[in-house]
């Protein structure tokens, strides 16, 4: 497939990332922990996650607008995540990696790398829809690559995923193996073979509304025959309480605090009765609501301290007066690509669209389960088995209509899913949950889509293609 896209992109100003191993000296053990790390790091937990769980309100900054809370978002801000973070490293480095593996004939290690390159490629896609594909990662032949449509970009993908599980389950004799570089699973081919799996049902839930949304279910079930089934097979990348190794989310925190729970996500906590208000959030510890959770609404700006409640994730600063409780997200907090409470969402929306709301409850309240037993506060785990069936147990019926039992999966999902870049997603492709606009916010409605990188308009400015944020949907979008 496109010769494995090969090398890196001319249409920046600069072709090599600094922190990126050359060609020359690179083998597949060497390249892949760099990928495995930064996919977790600067994707999962990076930017793509930071600025649209704002836009979708799962947590509020304590500002005023205009800033990303608001839906301002610059040509400039995108291009850390376009070039550094993607088209000169992660995407380059799994291309690399997928073309050393096949000339070395490591089929586990080219199965990996596809499976990388394909949530990566999702990642990007998604975010800004059209993207440099066929002719990219080829400099010295098209200095400046066109941008392929976002259909046969996801047309590659399943391509990706189907040719990563012939590779992942190949029996031929591999030169080298994964083993200790593989960060994510330690060279366990079948922890790969589930996250394939997995990925390749999100990716069909995603084209539910371009492609037919049985249609796409039934893709999506098959494929979650082989994938994630427990907790303990999700894909956390694992973090340290090390200074540089630890929870992006900490150390995001860290440099601000000023991350609130938002008045998006406290509604639908509120409307479930969920106890898991009380792990995400810490309560307020000013103003006359002292011991309570307090949503804060994005586009506002408070001066009293502790009056709104705070994100539950450990920082190194805390204000004057601030209790320290532990934390929903600690320095050593896992963080993940995909998770089994995911799966079981995706199962539960997959049956809503064959029609089989039985099956369709079932995985709700399997996914909610599942997302409550693996919350911890202070690296404890915050709830029981007993406590977690009693809770999904007592949620109210799946409604009968397919609009309103979407809105139930897509809401708890939505709370499972907490700080997920798939919250958007789910958001722009079904519109739920209904949302409240944050105070002066830039547009009516939340982008649509991230702006295209300065770098890339300055260099590639005859082929990238003209959109408004606010007006023009990606493909998929299509509902």
């Amino acid at each position: 497939m496109l010769g494995y896209l090969t090398s890196c992109s001319n249409w920046l100003d600069v072709n090599v990332n600094p922190d990126s191993p050359s060609e020359g000296v690179i083998t597949e053990s060497v390249l892949l922990p760099g990928i495995i790390s930064t996919v977790s790091y600067e994707i999962s937990g990076g930017f793509p996650a930071r600025y649209t769980n704002a836009w979708v309100g799962q947590f509020a900054i304590n500002a005023l607008g205009p800033d990303r809370q608001t839906f301002k978002i610059l040509d400039s801000d995108t291009d850390n995540p376009w070039v550094f973070t993607l088209y000169t490293n992660v995407l380059k480095n799994c291309n690399i990696l997928m073309k050393e593996a096949e000339a070395n004939g490591n089929t586990h290690y080219l199965g990996i790398g596809q499976t990388l390159m394909a949530y990566s490629l999702a990642v990007t896609t998604d975010l800004w829809g059209n993207v440099p594909l066929t002719e990219a990662f080829q400099p010295l032949e098209f200095p400046t690559p066109k941008y392929d449509d976002q259909e046969s970009v996801y047309a590659a993908i399943f391509k990706l995923l189907d040719d990563a599980m012939v590779n992942l389950n190949s029996t031929a004799s591999q030169m080298v193996a994964p083993g200790d570089d593989d960060l994510l699973f330690q060279g366990d081919l079948s922890r790969w073979k589930k996250l394939a799996s997995s990925l390749k049902a999100r990716y069909a839930i995603r084209l539910t509304y371009a492609n037919g949304g049985a249609a796409q279910a039934d893709i999506a079930l098959a494929a979650l025959a082989n994938g994630i089934e427990s907790n303990e097979e999700d894909a956390d990348f694992t973090y340290f309480n090390t200074t540089g190794a630890e929870n992006p989310w900490y150390q995001w925190y860290s440099k601000f605090n000023l991350l609130y729970l938002d008045t998006n996500m406290y509604n639908v906590l509120i409307k479930y009765n969920d106890p898991r208000i009380n792990v995400y959030a810490e309560p307020a510890y000013g103003g006359d609501k002292i011991g309570q959770i307090v949503p804060h609404r994005n586009g506002m700006l408070t001066t009293i301290p502790g009056v709104t409640s705070k994100l539950s994730i450990e920082r190194t600063e805390y204000d004057e007066g601030e209790p320290v409780s532990p934390c929903f997200i600690t320095k050593s907090t896992p963080w993940p690509l995909i998770t089994f409470s995911e799966v079981c969402f995706l199962k539960s929306e997959a049956y809503l669209w064959k029609g089989d709301y039985v099956n369709a409850y079932k995985y709700l309240k399997e996914g909610t389960k599942a997302n409550l037993m693996k919350l911890q506060k202070g690296n404890v785990n915050v709830f029981t088995q007993a406590q977690a069936e009693t809770f999904a147990n007592l949620l109210p019926a799946l409604p009968t209509t397919f609009e309103a039992a979407q809105q139930m999966i897509i809401e708890l999902k939505y709370v499972a899913n907490f700080l997920s870049v798939e919250n958007y997603n789910d958001y722009r492709r079904t519109h739920y949950p209904v949302l409240v606009m944050p105070i002066a916010a830039q547009y009516d409605n939340v982008p649509y889509r991230l702006p295209y990188a300065t770098s890339a308009k300055l260099y590639n400015k005859d082929n990238v293609p003209t959109v408004s944020i606010n007006t023009d949907k990606v493909w998929w979008d299509k509902k």
